[in-house]
């Protein structure tokens, strides 16, 4: 759960269907003027349909990133269906969520070595992300990133870890 401002929070975990069945990660924000009675508001699906998807930010704090001034939202996901990793970013307006782009770090490793460069993305997740000024900057053990918020998320600067 993280304060997204007045009384709202904002909640990052697994969606279900009225069975209890997983769908995927989702974003929810709830209304808790009256803390006895907290109400969904949003409800957003970042993965759909069946299948193994998690985030970091569902067991790590620090691996979720709220900034209150550009309204931005960014966590890390792994979409093993999509055979995806890495960071999703959106807009969120008080109202509702509006992806502007994602990150991964798959191109740090050679695609020879893991099945395609879709599948190098999950060798390679983000750990953290951070905002510096109008760039969103991703960091995971193969290197960082940094990439511009406004044009969905372009690479403008790699730096590869040591070896």
């Amino acid at each position: 759960l993280h304060p997204a401002g007045g009384h709202q929070l904002l909640a990052v975990g697994q969606d279900a269907d009225r069975r209890g069945r997983v769908r995927g990660v989702h974003l929810q924000l709830f209304d808790t003027r009256d803390p006895k009675r907290p109400r969904r508001t949003v409800h957003h699906r970042l993965t759909r349909g069946r299948g193994s998807s998690a985030s970091a930010a569902q067991l790590d704090h620090h691996a979720f990133l709220y900034d209150p001034v550009t309204k931005i939202v960014a966590l890390p996901l792994r979409d093993h269906r999509a055979r995806w990793a890495g960071v999703v970013v959106l807009t969120f307006d008080g109202r509702g969520f509006r992806r502007l782009g994602r990150v991964d770090h798959g191109d740090f490793l050679n695609p020879k070595h893991c099945g395609g460069q879709r599948q190098c993305s999950l060798r390679a997740p983000i750990e953290r992300v951070f905002i510096s000024g109008r760039r969103l900057v991703t960091v995971s053990r193969r290197g960082t990133k940094v990439s511009k918020l406004a044009a969905g998320c372009a690479t403008v600067a790699t730096i590869p870890a040591a070896r």
